[in-house]
């Protein structure tokens, strides 16, 4: 009996035999996985921007500011996210990965820094 480890070899190669058997080309296929994720990320994110803005708009009018100014990151960190995975798609790997994934890592963090700020004050008010 073979071990899960050998399994998982053998399951690779004859994945990688059958894609060779329809073409000879692997970084072909493989960047069109690659295009294909992209495109589906792109779909998902722009839809997934729906629900912090939503939640942002209604808290427009509301006392609770800290809340709308997190939804509100957090949707600036989705747009700019997608907008990476829409240049990406579209060949423009370089502008991708140096210019939109640092800003959209640099949101994500001042998210976090937004949320522990917001975590920090409520934990105060209610002592």
């Amino acid at each position: 009996m073979e071990s899960s480890g050998n399994q998982t070899c053998n399951y690779y190669y004859n994945l990688m035999d059958f894609l060779n058997s329809r073409t000879n080309n692997y970084p072909r296929i493989i960047n069109l996985l690659e295009i294909e994720l992209h495109f589906f990320s792109m779909i998902i994110i722009l839809i997934a921007i729906i629900i912090p803005l939503y939640i942002a708009i209604q808290l427009r009018h509301s006392n609770n500011g800290r809340l709308r100014n997190l939804m509100v990151v957090l949707a600036v960190f989705v747009a700019v996210h997608g907008i990476y995975h829409i240049t990406d798609f579209f060949g423009f790997s370089f502008l991708a990965e140096w210019l939109f994934e640092p800003i959209s890592v640099a949101i994500l963090i001042f998210f976090g820094l937004l949320y522990l700020r917001t975590y920090l004050t409520t934990q105060e008010i209610k002592r």
